[in-house]
């Protein structure tokens, strides 16, 4: 019985733990070599959800919430899945519009401008939906 909660602890504690403590140390490496939009998008190639990257981000502080919502925009995250992680960790609406109007000035192709419009995303009183 002591060998099965043993197997069963390795498992499903020590091992997660372990994943998780190799895309947040990779995470810092490229951080530091490569800047934050380029680590977003290893990050997001190797299956790291935006809700875990903003997680650690803030738990962290050490980089800026709004440069890698940025970075996760311009990666192509879906932006339900950044709004839902972000309101999780009761980050405002405020700081993910400005990051993404950001990114759209930095990231984004005249097409996804257009969609952008076209769908009403960030439409506001000075600047209705299409």
């Amino acid at each position: 019985m002591k060998k099965c909660i043993l197997i069963f602890l390795f498992f499903f504690l020590i091992i997660p733990t372990l994943a998780f403590a190799a895309w947040t140390d990779d995470f810092i490496n490229d951080y530091e070599k490569l800047g934050i939009d380029r680590t977003v998008e290893n990050a997001l190639a190797n299956d790291v959800t935006p809700e875990e990257i903003i997680t650690f981000i803030v738990e962290n502080e050490q980089i800026s919430n709004k440069a890698t919502f940025k970075a996760l925009y311009c990666a192509g995250a879906d932006r339900d899945d950044v709004h839902a992680a972000a309101d999780k960790l009761h980050i405002s609406e405020l700081e993910l519009a400005r990051a993404l109007e950001e990114s759209i000035a930095e990231c984004a192709s005249p097409l996804v401008l257009d969609d952008r419009d076209n769908t009403g995303i960030l439409a506001s009183p000075s600047r209705p939906r299409k």
